[in-house]
């Protein structure tokens, strides 16, 4: 049971996310500095008391660059290069938990422990399905765009509706008859997903323009501009057509 997907709902879910995950983690910054400054301060080097917060701000902050850095590469749909973002990703998320529940560890306060222990364990879970979020809305919107209408130079039937009504009192202006046999009306198919996925692949290395392309995998510029930014983001910078004959030449 497939449904219409309106683009504009896409962009308005992703706008929320992403409002929402910048208030979240606004508010977990504030309360874990109030956790963690105490902390830090009572096992500091005498006269260094006053910069506890440093430390916890500095965790916070890499967390906040980890977490930002996969929702880029999501909406792009791009996959997480090696092993190395999870693992910052963990250790900094790691890092912030111990920071804010040791003080209650210390003193054997259990329910210390599980309040102290939300507010960096909400930013986990974000830096988890943050991503995965991303990743389903970025494809939830290239098929909301592929149903989009395609800017082909074909008329769409409704609109002449009206003025073929108007046309009956006039019958010595044939506008629908005469054009027919001069000109082949190109009855352009709707390519499957992969081919116009290979013909936009195959329009990006070779040079062409997002709309030159789109013509040619009867998808939307949109659609062919989200695709050349995936191309490019895993190959590089489009070829220029020059550089192509040059190498061909030699």
């Amino acid at each position: 049971m497939s449904q219409h997907i309106d683009p504009q709902v896409i962009r308005r879910t992703n706008t929320v996310l992403s409002a929402g995950t910048w208030f979240l983690i606004v508010g977990v910054v504030a309360y874990s500095l109030m956790t963690t400054t105490p902390l830090v301060a009572a096992h500091s080097a005498p006269g260094w008391e006053k910069s506890g917060f440093l430390l916890g701000l500095m965790v916070d902050a890499a967390f906040v660059m980890a977490l930002q850095a996969d929702s880029v590469l999501a909406r792009y749909g791009v996959s997480e290069p090696g092993p190395w973002p999870r693992r910052f990703r963990f250790f900094t998320g790691g890092a912030s938990v111990f920071l804010n529940i040791w003080h209650a560890v210390e003193i054997r306060d259990w329910v210390g422990v599980a309040v102290h222990l939300i507010a960096p364990a909400l930013l986990l879970i974000v830096a988890e399905v943050g991503p995965v979020y991303r990743r389903a809305m970025a494809e939830a919107l290239a098929r909301a765009e592929q149903t989009a209408p395609v800017s082909t130079g074909q008329l769409a039937p409704s609109t002449p509706a009206p003025a073929e009504d108007a046309e009956q009192d006039a019958p010595q202006v044939k506008p629908v008859d005469t054009p027919a046999p001069e000109v082949d009306t190109p009855k352009t198919e709707r390519l499957s997903t992969e081919d116009a996925r290979r013909v936009i692949e195959q329009g990006w290395r070779d040079g062409l323009s997002t709309r030159e392309t789109a013509e040619l995998s009867t998808r939307t510029h949109q659609w062919v501009a989200r695709e050349y930014n995936r191309l490019e983001a895993e190959h590089g910078p489009q070829p220029v057509p020059g550089q192509l004959q040059l190498i061909n030449a030699g």
